[in-house]
C-alpha cells in the first residue's frame, strides 16, 4: 500500500496521523542535524463501538460501487442496509470482524436489479449508525 509520497521532512521533532482506511497510526519522528531519522510507531487502538462510515466509490454508479468503512474490532450484530428513496430496505449485509468493505451490485435481496435512483446505506450496531447517500445510474 502505498500512503505518502514526496514528502519533504525538516529538522527536528515532528508527529503525524495516518489512515489507512483500516487503522490509525501515529508517527512521531525526528530528524537529526547529521541527517540521521529516528522514527517512533504507535496503533491507535479503536474503539470498539465507534466507527466511520466513508462515501461508496464510484458514486454516482452503474454496475457495483464498494462501501467502506473503519475495520470494526466487534462487529457482532452490525449491518450495513442499504434503502430505496421511499426508505424500504433493499438489502442487508451482516459486517464480520476484521470486515472494512463490502461491494453492492445494485441488486435486492431476491437478486432482482433494482431501478435507478438515490439510495441510502446505513451502517448499524445497535448502539449507533451512519447513514450516507448513493445514486444507481443505467447506462
Amino acid at each position: 500500500m502505498h500512503l505518502l509520497s514526496n514528502i519533504n521532512i525538516l529538522e527536528g521533532e515532528n508527529s503525524m496521523t495516518i489512515n489507512t482506511g483500516a487503522d490509525w497510526f501515529g508517527i512521531h519522528y525526528a530528524v537529526l542535524s547529521s541527517g540521521e531519522i529516528n522514527i517512533e510507531v504507535n496503533d491507535y487502538e479503536m474503539d470498539n463501538t465507534t466507527f466511520n462510515l466513508k462515501q461508496n466509490y464510484p458514486n454516482p454508479f452503474t454496475t457495483n460501487t464498494t462501501i467502506s468503512f473503519s475495520r470494526l474490532k466487534d462487529s457482532e450484530n452490525t449491518y450495513i442496509v442499504i434503502y430505496n428513496i421511499k426508505g424500504q430496505q433493499v438489502k442487508k449485509y451482516s459486517i464480520f470482524n476484521n470486515q472494512s468493505s463490502i461491494s453492492w451490485d445494485g441488486k435486492d435481496e431476491n437478486g432482482n436489479t433494482v431501478i435507478p435512483g438515490l439510495y441510502f446505506y446505513k451502517l448499524s450496531n445497535g448502539k449507533e449508525s451512519q447513514t450516507k447517500k448513493m445514486i444507481l445510474i443505467r447506462k
